[in-house]
């Protein structure tokens, strides 16, 4: 379903990706496939390596990219109809990095790329601020070997991400909210355990914001103050 996210990854002190993606940014779906990557040997090296051979494409370079990814899905959207391919079937755009698609599979686009085979990159950072429509986000920093998954945004305050403190389109006094960092030596290994990470961490923030809220009123129905936040 229609999941907005990115998927971002951070190196030598500079993001390098921030893939929008449309359908499915939820951690069992786009979180699982990062954490498959990462977990698979060899592949954060590869990822380094094919970062050397990505480049930012001029505006002219991104909408005809984008004109030919629409013209292509019309024509997978028209031979579907004919019968001519399976429903099963996924749509190969010519411009994988520039499709909405994609999602995590950029990672393995991205370590797949060669001097002879170079890969576009179009970062989409500023859609991190946007609080209604950016329902999750994963950052790879391959510089502190840690993978942070982020969900919406939060009244910013002492303790809160500064990750994103540079990149333009933030309203005043919110900030991406970071729900669970995971070392790169402890992703969880299968889908029920990244699950349940997440949800903790989600009820643990849940109860932190009601304990400030509470100190700041003087008390009140804790229960209800976290059920509601949840």
């Amino acid at each position: 379903m229609g999941t907005r996210h990115l998927i971002c990854v951070f190196y030598l002190g500079r993001f390098v990706i921030a893939q929008y993606g449309q359908f499915d940014g939820y951690p069992e779906v786009q979180g699982l496939a990062v954490i498959a990557f990462l977990l698979a040997p060899g592949n954060i090296a590869r990822l380094k390596a094919g970062l050397t051979h990505t480049y930012a494409p001029t505006a002219e370079e991104v909408q005809e990219m984008t004109r030919s990814t629409a013209r292509e899905g019309e024509e997978y959207h028209a031979a579907l109809v004919r019968g001519e391919v399976s429903v099963m079937s996924r749509m190969k755009p010519t411009f994988p990095s520039m499709w909405r698609e994609t999602s995590a599979g950029v990672l393995e686009i991205v370590a797949s790329a060669t001097a002879g085979a170079t890969v576009p990159i179009y970062q989409e950072l500023g859609f991190i601020h946007d609080g209604l429509f950016c329902e999750w986000a994963y950052v790879v920093d391959l510089d502190a070997e840690v993978l942070e998954v982020y969900s919406g945004v939060e009244k910013e305050r002492e303790g809160s991400s500064q990750r994103f403190k540079d990149v333009d389109g933030a309203e005043k006094g919110w900030v991406p909210a970071l729900v669970k960092s995971f070392a790169f030596g402890e992703l969880p290994g299968t889908k029920d355990d990244l699950v349940r990470e997440i949800n903790e961490a989600i009820e643990v923030r849940a109860r932190e914001a009601v304990a400030r809220e509470q100190g700041k009123d003087g008390g009140g129905d804790n229960a209800a103050a976290v059920s509601a936040v949840l």
